[in-house]
């Protein structure tokens, strides 16, 4: 059974966002992911949801 995740991508390549994701998937998970690229944003994304992992570039 997957297991869902909550991920916040601080990542300014689509791409590599996408791979992450794509490993998690393999691993089981059930990514529910949002990326930002900015300081602005990534505070607005933390401020408004609970995130289970944090992923940085």
């Amino acid at each position: 059974m997957n297991k869902g995740l909550r991920v916040l991508h601080v990542e300014d390549s689509h791409q590599d966002a996408t791979l992450l994701a794509r490993h998690l998937s393999g691993a089981g998970y059930e990514p529910i992911s949002d990326r930002v690229e900015t300081r602005e944003t990534m505070r607005t994304a933390l401020e408004s949801h609970e995130w289970d992992v944090i992923l940085c570039d």
